[in-house]
C-alpha cells in the first residue's frame, strides 16, 4: 500500500472522528438544555390550591359535629396559601406571552380562573380573622374573576370555537366563579353582590351544562387527558348547596 493511500485513509478517518466528536457534543448539548429550561407551569396546577383550600372549608364546616380544633383548617388553609402563591409566581415568571397564548388557548383557557377562584375561597377564610382586609379581598377577586369570566365567555362567542375542544372544564370561569363568589360574599355579609353572583353562577350552568351534554351526546368523546375534567361536572350542584346555604344562613348538616 502506497505512503498517498494511507495518508488519504488516516485524513478520512480523522475527518469522521471529527464528525463523530462534533455529533455527540451537538447531542449531550441538545440532551442537556431541556434541563436547563425552565420547567412549564400550566394553569390548570391551579387546582391543587383550590382543593386544599376546600378541604380547610370542609374541616371548619365539621367543626360544631365533630369538635375539632380550629388549628386544623387554619394550618390547612395556610397551606393553600402557600401552595397558591407559589404557584402565582412560577406561573407569572413564564411571561406575559405564555399567559395570553394559555387565554386564548381552547383547551388551557379555563383553568386560569382557578387562580382568582382560589383566592376567593382564601380570602373569606382570612376573613374570619381579620374581617376588613378578608372582605376587601373578597370584592377584588370576585370582580376579577367576573371580568375574566365574562371576557372568556365573549372570546367563545366571537372565535372560531371548535366543539370539540369542549370540556367540563369551561364550568370554572362563570358556574364555578359564581357560585364560589356567591359563598365568598356572604362569607362577608355582602348579601347584595352575593344574590347577583350566586345568579351568574346558576344562569351559567344552565347555558353551559347544555352546550356540555350535547357535546357529549353528538361529538366524539373527550381526549384522553382530559377525562379527569368530567368530575368537574359533578362540583356544580354541590358549590351551589354551598352557596345556598351561606346565603340563607342554613345551619350546616
Amino acid at each position: 500500500m502506497s505512503s498517498t493511500s494511507i495518508s488519504t485513509e488516516r485524513a478520512t478517518l480523522e475527518t469522521e472522528a471529527s464528525s463523530e466528536g462534533a455529533s455527540a457534543n451537538s447531542l449531550s448539548r441538545n440532551i442537556a438544555t431541556p434541563s436547563r429550561q425552565r420547567r412549564r407551569i400550566p394553569p390548570n396546577l391551579f387546582g391543587i390550591a383550590l382543593g386544599v383550600a376546600g378541604l380547610a372549608e370542609a374541616w371548619r364546616a365539621a367543626e360544631p359535629t365533630l369538635h375539632t380544633p380550629q388549628a386544623i383548617p387554619d394550618v390547612i388553609n395556610l397551606t393553600a396559601a402557600v401552595l397558591w402563591v407559589a404557584l402565582v409566581v412560577s406561573y407569572a415568571a413564564q411571561g406575559r406571552r405564555q399567559i395570553l397564548a394559555d387565554l386564548g388557548d381552547k383547551v388551557l383557557a379555563p383553568f386560569v380562573s382557578l387562580a382568582t377562584i382560589t383566592a376567593m375561597v382564601l380570602s373569606a377564610a382570612l376573613a374570619a380573622q381579620v374581617f376588613d382586609v378578608g372582605r376587601v379581598l373578597v370584592v377584588v377577586f370576585l370582580a376579577v374573576t367576573i371580568a375574566l369570566g365574562g371576557w372568556l365567555t365573549g372570546q367563545w362567542i366571537l372565535g372560531d370555537l371548535d366543539q370539540d375542544a369542549v370540556h367540563p372544564g369551561y364550568f370554572l370561569p362563570t358556574v364555578a366563579g359564581g357560585l364560589v363568589g356567591a359563598f365568598a360574599a356572604a362569607e362577608v355579609h355582602l348579601r347584595a353582590v352575593a344574590d347577583a353572583s350566586f345568579g351568574v353562577g346558576i344562569l351559567c350552568w344552565a347555558l353551559l351544562g347544555s352546550l356540555l351534554l350535547n357535546r357529549r351526546f353528538f361529538r366524539p368523546q373527550l381526549a384522553r387527558a382530559l377525562f379527569p375534567t368530567l368530575a368537574i361536572e359533578l362540583a356544580p350542584p354541590v358549590v351551589a348547596g354551598v352557596a345556598y346555604t351561606a346565603l340563607t344562613g342554613a345551619p350546616s348538616r
